[in-house]
């Protein structure tokens, strides 16, 4: 393993690197947009559903802090947070564009 929880994996077309990130359940989802996330250089991804936002990080160590920072900053409280490693699923899923039953 690479650091924070960065995971790579070996295929024939090359090397794929998927970062992992973090899960965030917000205290008032209520008009939260996460673009604001994608300003921050560890970030890679990030979206919204109902409650959680998850956030896609280069690198889970200097990623989660900015993030947490950010949040608090801009007056959005959180009451749980987590990290998330991609398993075998998000990896095909993200080189294919198909979920493993559809292959």
């Amino acid at each position: 393993m690479g650091q924070g929880l960065e995971q790579s994996c070996v295929f024939a077309e090359g090397q794929y690197t998927d970062p992992g990130g973090v899960a965030i359940e917000l205290e008032k989802p209520d008009g939260f947009n996460a673009e604001g996330l994608l300003g921050l250089p560890e970030v890679v991804s990030a979206e919204v559903h109902e409650a959680v936002i998850r956030v896609g990080l280069h690198d889970l160590t200097a990623g989660a802090p900015a993030i947490l920072r950010w949040l608090a900053e801009n007056g959005h409280g959180y009451q749980h947070v987590t990290s998330e490693r991609p398993d075998l699923e998000t990896v095909f899923l993200t080189l294919t564009g198909r979920s493993l039953r559809d292959a």
